[in-house]
């Protein structure tokens, strides 16, 4: 259990209390899965594919970060129609370069591109979800609901199905669709790699529609299976939390002892045991 030891400690504490304030409620989402979805490291460089030198030096050029010399390239090449099999990776890889350059007009078109003009490429399933993620930035419920649908009737087996799940059911999440989220994180299976991140948003679902057992029951599965540090200290300062809003101050005095000193609240923890001690 944490101790405060000193009166002094604890009136500096007071002090920044209100400084920091309470936390927004999507503010333990935003900083831990902002991003989350780079995880699932969609591949650019094959080592199947034949290309020609200009071709190389494009995907030299991209794992160089000079996405713009990349692209560059990679347009002449699209002109060129080369009858090599390959004009989808041609144009994912394109796009991909125009989403590094934070070009999403280029980028979308591109993706578009691949899967109206090769819609059976082993690129559809990435370009699709490359929109996915354009809809949710844009909060765009219905293009983002699309590419749900995809993935649910053709990609169900995909490595990225579990992420197009996540990345619709964290929308929901931000949209305050609490009950949408967690019927779609519910859907992650549970060898997943998200998982995991699946059940802890799903337990903030379970905060914001008072059902605490249930969020309590999921956040410690979280806290005892998480092989991230990060995420096993915000679902410990949620369960304090939660202990702390019911008045059992003991108890929630516990859990924010847990909270390791590097975690990146440890000083909002800090400040909720001085409030419930």
């Amino acid at each position: 259990m944490l101790q405060i030891k000193t009166s002094f400690v604890a009136a500096a504490l007071w002090l920044i209390i209100g400084a920091l304030g309470a936390p927004r409620a999507d503010s333990q989402v935003d900083w831990l899965m902002e991003d989350a979805l780079k995880e699932d490291n969609i591949p650019l460089v094959q080592t199947d594919v034949v290309s020609p030198k200009e071709f190389a030096k494009a995907m030299d050029f991209y794992k160089a970060g000079d996405f713009r010399f990349s692209a560059h390239i990679l347009e002449k090449i699209k002109d060129l129609n080369l009858p090599d099999g390959r004009l989808d990776f041609v144009y994912f890889a394109a796009a991909e370069c125009y989403r590094g350059l934070g070009l999403a007009d280029l980028a979308v078109k591109n993706y578009s591109f691949v899967i109206q003009r090769f819609s059976g490429s082993d690129k559809a399933a990435p370009s699709y979800f490359r929109m996915l993620q354009y809809a949710c930035d844009a909060r765009d419920t219905a293009g983002a609901d699309s590419a749900v649908a995809v993935f649910q009737t053709r990609f169900k087996t995909h490595p990225l199905y579990a992420s197009a799940l996540y990345a619709r059911g964290k929308l929901c999440y931000r949209d305050k669709k609490w009950p949408e989220a967690i019927a779609l994180l519910s859907r992650i299976p549970a060898n997943s790699a998200l998982y995991v991140k699946a059940q802890f948003l799903t337990g903030l679902c379970h905060v914001q529609t008072k059902e605490s057992e249930k969020a309590l029951f999921v956040l410690d599965y979280v806290r005892k299976n998480s092989f991230s540090g990060a995420l096993e200290a915000e679902a410990t300062i949620v369960i304090g939390d939660i202990y702390y809003n019911q008045d059992k101050f003991s108890t929630a005095l516990t859990y924010y002892g847990y909270v390791s000193h590097s975690a990146k609240r440890y000083p909002y923890a800090l400040i909720k045991a001085a409030r419930a001690h």
